[in-house]
């Protein structure tokens, strides 16, 4: 029998799971752009209770396609391709569903949170169309942590956090010898939010020492809605904000690095 409980607790208590034919059906407290709770299915493979994998039910694709995001061409099919070989996810084309690989039950709990991860990341390949190009935050950002960290710490940007956190990629990790890495998230969108939080969830159940921070641009963040700004705010080790106030989250930040207190 699937244990919920580990599922719930990796998405705290706000997750629902009930039972369906097909095995069970999870609703996250994550949402997609267009405001709609992220939900997704865990079915076995076939009668063997103790195999397991997730199973969108053919909504996302069609969700991003409806968005005028075309996944036949390009460099969206590229990304969308190098996601789901990132996560060991596929599309079947026939149901329109993207799939995880099948999975050991203890696997599961850990399982979910990728899987919330994966199709949280889709929705930022709305953000590859030529008339929606990055901030000039992330640029600043970058170059801020740059300039306060390059010659004190190990410093590199896009970049997963940890080998045993493998299905995560943040804006910029630093890290000194024998002292837990400090990931940065850049809150450019509500989904990149998302993923900060899910990764500092799955910290927890893999027991991997990490500092998660939130980098904010504006202290009242206009594209983060106000409960995903909450969730943050209430599990993220930090969350500073950046515009006129760029010294000060440097330091901020830099309470997390060992010896930089």
């Amino acid at each position: 029998m699937l244990d919920k409980e580990k599922i719930c607790a990796a998405f705290c208590d706000e997750v629902e799971i009930s039972k369906v034919p097909a095995g069970y059906a999870i609703k996250t407290a994550f949402h997609t752009a267009d405001g709609d709770a992220v939900g997704f299915y865990v079915v076995p493979q076939g009668d063997d209770p103790t195999r397991w994998r997730f199973e969108d039910s053919g909504v996302m694709v069609p969700m991003l396609e409806g968005h005028g995001i075309n996944l036949k061409g390009g460099a969206r099919e590229e990304a969308f391709n190098n996601l789901l070989s990132e996560y060991n996810a596929s599309f079947e084309e026939d149901s329109q569903e993207i799939v995880s690989s099948w999975m050991n039950e203890s696997e599961v709990a850990s399982g979910a949170l990728h899987f919330a991860a994966l199709l949280l990341r889709l929705q930022d390949l709305e953000f590859l169309a030529p008339d929606k190009v990055e901030s000039a935050f992330r640029e600043d950002a970058t170059k801020a942590i740059a300039s306060r960290f390059g010659n004190v710490a190990q410093v590199k940007f896009s970049t997963g956090v940890s080998d045993r956190l493998p299905n995560y990629i943040v804006d910029a990790v630093i890290s000194k010898e024998n002292a837990a890495p400090v990931a940065v998230f850049y809150a450019t969108s509500e989904p990149r939010v998302s993923e900060a939080v899910i990764l500092w969830m799955d910290s927890k159940i893999q027991k991997v020492p990490v500092k998660v921070v939130l980098l904010l641009e504006h202290s009242k963040p206009k594209n983060v809605s106000e409960r995903m700004f909450a969730r943050a705010l209430n599990h993220l080790d930090a969350c500073p904000a950046f515009r006129g106030f760029e010294m000060n989250a440097m330091d901020k930040i830099a309470t997390y690095v060992p010896g930089l207190q």
